[in-house]
């Protein structure tokens, strides 16, 4: 099997936004984080989870939450 059409990190590179600034490229982050933190928020209020982004609370969102949407919030670097 050629394996050389594969290159995930230019696939990758492909889909990031590109801005002209900085302040640009901030203030998007800044939303995408804002929006991040409120879904994530969401689910805890709906699972009835206290999070404090610790370890064990983030265990405790995957665990409650898996089944439904099988994130990994610890296994993806949320929580170190």
């Amino acid at each position: 099997m050629n394996h050389s059409f594969f290159h995930p990190e230019k696939q990758y590179g492909d889909s990031l936004p590109v801005f002209e600034h900085e302040w640009e490229a901030i203030a998007f982050y800044y939303d995408y984080r804002q929006s991040q933190t409120e879904e994530l928020n969401e689910l805890c209020q709906f699972y009835n989870i206290s999070l404090d982004y610790s370890r064990d609370s983030l265990k405790e969102l995957e665990s409650s939450t898996s089944k439904a949407s099988g994130n990994c919030f610890w296994r993806i670097g949320i929580c170190r």
